[in-house]
């Protein structure tokens, strides 16, 4: 795993270092550069989350598309928010295709808040090197 993980340095720009990554949020990093290699930049993100999803399967990992996870303010369920990819039940992943503006980040933190999950991966696969961003919650 750590020789992929160099390789995917040199071949993509990581915005967050891998070092702050969990086992599992590095095989999804490791997943998604699988995926933008093969694909490309410029598809459509519904295609992007499929192929992550496939790949991830392959790797033996979990993986639920579109999990409508609830969202709670003072013990009450208040909504939900569908989250792109829930993998091993631990970490949300969000995918994009365009560069999202910062305080949607602030957004992520804020539903990993309410949801009760403690680390969410975004992947912007908007440009031919792959933007990873991770926000995590502590527990």
């Amino acid at each position: 795993m750590k020789r992929l993980l160099r390789m995917i340095a040199r071949w993509f720009r990581l915005t967050k270092p891998t070092a702050s990554l969990s086992p599992v949020a590095e095989r999804v990093v490791a997943g998604a550069v699988a995926v933008l290699h093969a694909l490309g930049a410029g598809m459509p993100e519904i295609i992007y989350e499929n192929a992550l999803a496939h790949e991830l399967r392959k790797a033996g990992l979990s993986v639920t598309q579109q999990k409508s996870v609830a969202v709670f303010y003072d013990g009450v369920v208040v909504g939900d928010y569908a989250v792109d990819l829930v993998v091993e039940n631990t970490i949300l992943v969000e995918l994009e295709t365009a560069g999202r503006p910062p305080w949607q980040t602030a957004a992520r933190r804020q539903y990993l808040c309410a949801t009760g999950f403690t680390q969410c991966v975004l992947l912007d696969f908007g440009k031919s090197d792959l933007a990873v961003r991770t926000v995590l919650i502590p527990t």
